[in-house]
């Protein structure tokens, strides 16, 4: 197959060099997809499509001698993760590991799920005329698709206003999520079990606020706060469990300080996400996830392994799998491939 050449400014060839050499080092062979490219150790996240193993991103990984961490709670198992944790079909979650040279099977050592959010509906739209619905929970806007969304204990047609559901999903902004997965949790109650992540935006005594969501962070005494001197402070992303107080009002039991970063250097990291602060056609850099890559040096393909151009298919809201090197907080991108 022919690849996808280029005009590159010398700053964006001196980067691909360094990304050739680095996945040189790191390994040869086939990559995390179905197409050819990079293996090796490093972080793979999306959609778990299926299990006996784990399933993501075109490889299967063994987990036979793998640790689970599932919303915060640690599992020696697969077993005792899907059955005890709740981990299912249709939850993005990371795999640290290693991916094998034939590009579709791989070792897993730790498989991380953490939820979006977890709250109450309110704003459920109608049908779209994309075929999909939204609807709020707190600060965050989640889009569902009969198709695409996994539903447990619940169903497209069968969402409501008020009722307590658990969404994981892709990240359209740090207020948006294309839902793979959606469980119905609990009915309309004060004090039912709620989560949400987010930036405190002000701080008070006795609450601090999120977007439109107040956490009461000192009503319950045995609330947990692992925050840098045990104090929430404004400006750093948080991730708050808690009872729903109604009114948006969440009493804290826990509050843990997030960082959503896959750090700033990964051998290899096979990411799945939704394009978004799309640049252009010649430029090639955006972020998924929240995480910049720079794809100047990319191969484009689609999922039957057939090569594409980008000017005619990347833009916002694509769907996309890139696998490459993080080099200084940057994924240098070795190949894309359009869901």
């Amino acid at each position: 197959m022919k690849s996808l050449h280029l005009t590159m400014p010398l700053d964006k060839i001196a980067k691909a060099t360094v990304l050739l050499l680095s996945s040189f080092l790191v390994s040869c062979g086939g990559g995390s997809s179905t197409v050819a490219g990079i293996g090796g150790t490093g972080i793979t996240s999306g959609e778990i499509t299926a299990f006996g193993s784990v399933h993501m991103n075109g490889v299967i990984f063994d987990t036979d001698n793998s640790q689970f961490e599932v919303d915060g709670d640690i599992f020696d198992n697969q077993d005792d993760a899907t059955q005890l944790g709740g981990l299912a079909e249709g939850m993005v979650a990371k795999v640290y590991g290693t991916t094998n040279g034939d590009g579709v099977t791989g070792t897993a050592t730790l498989v991380e799920y953490d939820n979006d959010v977890e709250g109450p509906i309110t704003n459920l739209s109608a049908l779209l005329s994309d075929g999909r619905m939204s609807f709020d929970i707190f600060n965050h806007k989640v889009y569902i698709d009969p198709i695409d969304t996994t539903f447990k204990d619940t169903s497209f047609g069968a969402l409501a206003e008020d009722i307590i559901v658990e969404v994981s999903g892709l990240n359209i902004s740090d207020t948006e999520v294309a839902a793979t997965f959606v469980k119905f949790k609990d009915t309309p109650a004060i004090g039912a079990e709620v989560e949400i992540e987010g930036i405190i935006d002000s701080v008070g005594t006795d609450t601090f606020i999120m977007g439109s969501v107040t956490i009461d962070y000192t009503a319950n005494p045995e609330v947990d706060i692992k925050l840098p001197n045990g104090i929430p402070v404004e400006g750093i992303l948080v991730e708050v469990h808690g009872s729903y107080q109604g009114f948006n009002i969440i009493e804290a039991v826990e509050i843990d300080e997030e960082d959503d970063d896959f750090g700033s250097d990964v051998d290899h990291i096979s990411l799945e996400g939704i394009i978004a602060n799309f640049t252009d056609e010649v430029i090639l850099q955006f972020t998924i996830n929240g995480q910049a890559v720079d794809a100047i040096g990319a191969v484009f393909y689609y999922s039957s392994e057939v090569e594409f151009t980008p000017t005619t298919e990347l833009d916002d809201g694509v769907r996309i799998e890139v696998e490459g090197t993080i080099i200084s907080g940057v994924l240098f991108a070795d190949e894309v491939e359009l869901h």
